[in-house]
């Protein structure tokens, strides 16, 4: 809840704070997959469905990310249609783990895979907009796709 928050919130587009929250999510996730790893064709599909989908729309996010220059500076603020695809997101792995577990799928991992699903969301949402936020030349011009 406080990532989305702050992505709805004018920020600086700076290196450390798109490169450590999403690193450290995704080492945590791994380190939690291992403790319950992949026993089954299911759970192998469940955790790649997973990890496309937090893909998919981190880079959505990323694209719908109003990127403008303030100052010399790139800045970024998500819209209403980052928010509606954190929302989408959510419920999308939401339906993944229920279908997992219905599929036989230990709860332990649905549930212990939820750090790299974020990690990996938050990581193609920074890469988009760090690129994006690297071409921006026009001061004072908000580069939106909403």
């Amino acid at each position: 809840v406080l990532t989305v928050y702050r992505q709805m919130r004018t920020q600086p587009i700076q290196p450390r704070p798109l490169i450590v929250p999403p690193a450290i999510l995704v080492v945590f996730g791994f380190y939690t997959i291992q403790g319950h790893p992949p026993n089954s064709a299911a759970a192998g599909v469940a955790l790649g469905s997973s990890a496309i989908t937090a893909l998919a729309f981190g880079v959505a996010r990323g694209v719908t990310t109003t990127i403008w220059l303030d100052h010399g500076g790139a800045m970024r603020k998500g819209t209403t249609t980052t928010l509606m695809l954190w929302i989408a997101a959510i419920a999308v792995r939401i339906a993944i783990g229920f279908v997992a577990r219905h599929s036989g799928v230990p709860y332990n991992l649905t549930f212990s895979e939820i750090p790299l699903f974020l990690g990996l969301t938050l990581a193609a949402q920074n890469v988009v907009i760090w690129l994006r936020g690297t071409t921006i030349t026009a001061p004072e011009t908000p580069l939106t796709n909403e």
